[in-house]
């Protein structure tokens, strides 16, 4: 029901960032901690969650599976590809 009325009562004290349940903001918290149970066997660096370190994962792999359709230039995640289109080809609004 909080998820449906659109009111978030949990706050995260480090970012001030709002959670409609205490376990979501628990969650979210292992962001900011100390305690990252995750390393990257490629690099080393350490992550609070699995998900982060597959997609961080990502960038080591020779395969670039995401291509800019307008310029060709490949990315080994989304998001590279997505900023890529909000930075460098403003003028075509359809990607968004």
């Amino acid at each position: 029901m909080k998820t449906h009325s659109g009111k978030r009562d949990y706050e995260c004290d480090v970012c001030q960032q709002k959670f409609f349940t205490i376990w979501v903001l628990k969650a979210h918290k292992a962001v900011h901690g100390v305690d990252k149970l995750f390393e990257c066997e490629y690099c080393g660096s350490k992550f609070p969650r699995k998900r982060t370190l597959l997609e961080h994962q990502k960038l080591h792999a020779d395969k670039k599976q995401y291509k800019c359709e307008e310029c060709g230039k490949d990315f080994a995640q989304y998001s590279g590809l997505y900023s890529h289109r909000k930075f460098h080809h403003k003028k075509n609004e359809n990607y968004f």
